[in-house]
C-alpha cells in the first residue's frame, strides 16, 4: 500500500496481483473505487495486525490526499476519508485492548 512497506516480510498490497487490481483505479482516477481498494487492503492490515501483534505497523491511507486534489479539501468526500482515518485509529486500540497488548502500542 506504501513505500513504507519496503523490506518487510508481510508486505500487503505490494503484489503484482494487487498491483493490477488497482492500476485502473489509480490511472483513471476513480477514487471511488480506489476508496473501496483500500477498504479491502485495511481489512487485510487488521487481520494480520490483530494476529502478530506487531512492534512496529505502518498502514498508509492515501484517499484523503488523492480526493483533496481532485475535489477540493474541503469536500464532504475529503471529510468521509479522514474519518476513514480516524476509524483506523481506533480499530487499532479496540484490537490492542481486546487482546490485552494496548500498554505496549504506541500510536
Amino acid at each position: 500500500m506504501s513505500m513504507l512497506g519496503r523490506g518487510s516480510k508481510t508486505n500487503i498490497g505490494r503484489s503484482l496481483k494487487w498491483m493490477i487490481r488497482v492500476a485502473p483505479a489509480h490511472f483513471a482516477g476513480n477514487l471511488a473505487v480506489w476508496r473501496r481498494h483500500e477498504a479491502n487492503i485495511t481489512r487485510q492490515f487488521f487481520r494480520r495486525f490483530e494476529k502478530n501483534r506487531p512492534r512496529f505497523a505502518s498502514i498508509a491511507l492515501t484517499s484523503p490526499d488523492k480526493l483533496a486534489h481532485k475535489i477540493g479539501p474541503r469536500s464532504p468526500a475529503v471529510r468521509a476519508s479522514i474519518h476513514d482515518i480516524d476509524t483506523v485509529v481506533k480499530t487499532a486500540e479496540s484490537i490492542a485492548t481486546r487482546g490485552g497488548w494496548r500498554d505496549l502500542l504506541d500510536i
